[in-house]
């Protein structure tokens, strides 16, 4: 197919360069190199905010995010930056114990040791290895994993943490389940047994009912941030499949479905942090889609399509002046920003207030409720960038699965790697397109819910073919090399209503109910609780049906 006749669907490669560009200008030259948490749109004088967090967790999100956008989108730009920041990166994890400290800086003072912060470098470190095959990355992983294991101790089938290092986590206690999916990702790696034992027992610890974290239903417990508690989700899932424990997996599916009832269809979260939550529900749902149930595998598609695509600040043109603050945001709710300044202070005093912030802001991700953008104080956040990419980034590595017969198409969205040429037309047609790179003798395409399997039509060459169902897979045999198999069905929008939830001291509450039209698993519009605000999001769904660009490809060796 020309490439000028390809349609102007949903294009990770399209999203990740700027996020890239955004990222790689996200940084400090006057101290190291280390990056902003994040910028402050809010306000008539915008500006890249300096946290506590920089050193420690905030730098492995620059890592990992722009080893994830740079593999979508082929960029070189900004490759000095990054290395100048593994450097530092690499500084902040101590010789003697190999985790990473926070440092003293001229706008906040070192404190504890996080765990939080571990999983964020065991991350970072795990994602630059898959990119470089660095052996020196190795010897610090392994150093940390004992470092951790060490300081853990065995109750039974369940591994914890003196409670004063508990305490110190600082998104909350029940982040410490964070730390699973790493630590069991460095054992798939390199098998070492202290990160599997540590890694299940954690799984098993922060699961169980006595511990206090989540209730018999899987709701969080208490005022504990719903943040945090989907962060261990994907972590207790890969445990159950690696022990194969069918109680374990039942638990963490349920804590899964319970915390997802939170969000709508489209992926709008109660913490309005979209971004990071979705990319926590979208790894854990991927467990479930590989094993129990292909419709989780819709659920992921919604939440990329939807929420976090639509968490990209893609234009300045989006901030207007005079509907910003006069002065500083102030208040409790964002005391974490700020810290100890004072509100009576006009500018901070290491934060970066240049006439550059919006176009250094242009492809970063932000905090967005159901209906816009929140432009509060550090709310386009370098964790939300990094995990939007690492949410684009598993689709990419989840779309073709290749099979001993052929290979399985997942996902719906235009790609190519070494198997095949994918073409997708949504929304703008219900047309979906599979070219082999090689004789295959089976294709299996998974059929979205919205596809009618009784109206679906397969063509190719002019001529319809004969096709057969597996499960929510269809199946075309024996293709040949370069054949265009087109895939048909009707597209219709349709109408949901959806229940929006917000939190409130940190209970996920009902707020009101707002209608959306759809096209296939893609919002079109919200019917509801509309504005003219310029921060409203789908507003940029157009019905331009071509463009130039080319299908999105990865370069393989990097999968989570």
């Amino acid at each position: 197919m020309e490439i000028n006749r390809r349609p102007k669907s949903l294009n990770f490669a399209d999203a990740a360069e700027p996020c890239l560009r955004h990222m790689t200008l996200n940084y400090d030259a006057d101290h190291d190199y280390v990056p902003y948490v994040g910028v402050t749109l809010g306000e008539k004088k915008p500006h890249f905010v300096h946290h506590r967090l920089d050193w420690s967790e905030v730098l492995p999100y620059a890592i990992y995010g722009e080893i994830c956008a740079r593999d979508l989108c082929g960029s070189q730009e900004g490759l000095e930056i990054e290395k100048k920041q593994r450097e530092l990166f690499l500084r902040q994890i101590s010789p003697l114990d190999f985790l990473i400290h926070s440092s003293s800086s001229p706008w906040s003072q070192s404190y504890k040791m996080c765990l939080w912060e571990q999983s964020r470098a065991l991350h970072a470190l795990l994602y630059w290895y898959m990119e470089e095959q660095d052996e020196r990355l190795v010897h610090i992983m392994k150093k940390m994993v004992d470092t951790l294991f060490h300081m853990s101790h065995q109750f039974g089938n369940q591994r914890m943490f003196a409670p004063e290092v508990i305490r110190d986590i600082g998104m909350g206690a029940i982040a410490l389940g964070e730390i699973i999916d790493p630590l069991l990702k460095f054992d798939e790696l390199f098998g070492d047994e202290n990160a599997r034992t540590l890694g299940v027992g954690l799984a098993y610890y922060c699961t169980d009912l006595s511990t206090g974290f989540f209730d018999e239903n899987g709701d969080v417990v208490g005022n504990q941030l719903y943040r945090s508690g989907i962060s261990i989700l994907s972590g207790v899932l890969r445990a159950a499949r690696l022990t194969q424990d069918a109680s374990l997996f039942a638990r963490g599916k349920q804590i899964h479905d319970r915390l997802s009832s939170y969000v709508t269809r489209y992926g709008s979260t109660p913490c309005t942090e979209p971004a990071c939550s979705n990319m926590e529900l979208i790894y854990s749902a991927i467990h479930l889609a590989e094993t129990v149930d292909a419709s989780y595998y819709e659920q992921i598609d919604r939440y990329v399509r939807n929420q976090t695509k639509e968490a990209q600040f893609l234009t300045k043109s989006e901030w207007h002046r005079e509907l910003a603050h006069e002065g500083r945001i102030t208040g409790e709710e964002f005391r974490w920003v700020f810290g100890n300044y004072s509100d009576t202070l006009d500018t901070l005093p290491y934060d970066y207030y240049g006439d550059d912030v919006l176009d250094k802001s242009e492809g970063g991700f932000l905090w967005t409720d159901f209906s816009e953008h929140r432009f509060v104080p550090a709310s386009l956040m370098l964790c939300c960038s990094g995990h939007a990419m690492r949410s684009f980034h598993l689709v990419a590595e989840k779309m073709i699965h290749p099979t001993i017969q052929g290979f399985d198409v997942n996902f719906h969205y235009s790609f190519e790697n070494e198997y095949a040429e994918l073409i997708s037309y949504e929304p703008f047609e219900g047309k979906f397109v599979v070219i082999p790179k090689k004789c295959t003798q089976k294709i299996r395409v998974r059929i979205p819910e919205y596809w009618e399997k009784t109206k679906l039509q397969i063509f190719s060459e002019g001529a319809e073919i004969l096709f057969k169902i597996e499960g929510n897979y269809v199946v075309i045999q024996n293709a040949e090399a370069g054949q265009e198999i087109q895939f048909k069905y009707p597209l219709e929008s349709y109408i949901t209503e959806e229940n929006v939830y917000r939190n409130i001291n940190s209970i996920p509450c009902f707020q009101f109910k707002v209608r959306v039209e759809w096209k296939g698993n893609t919002v079109i519009r919200l019917l509801d609780h509309c504005s003219e605000n310029p921060k409203m999001i789908y507003k940029h769904v157009s019905n331009d049906y071509i463009y130039g660009g080319k299908p999105l490809k990865v370069s393989g060796h990097i999968n989570w």
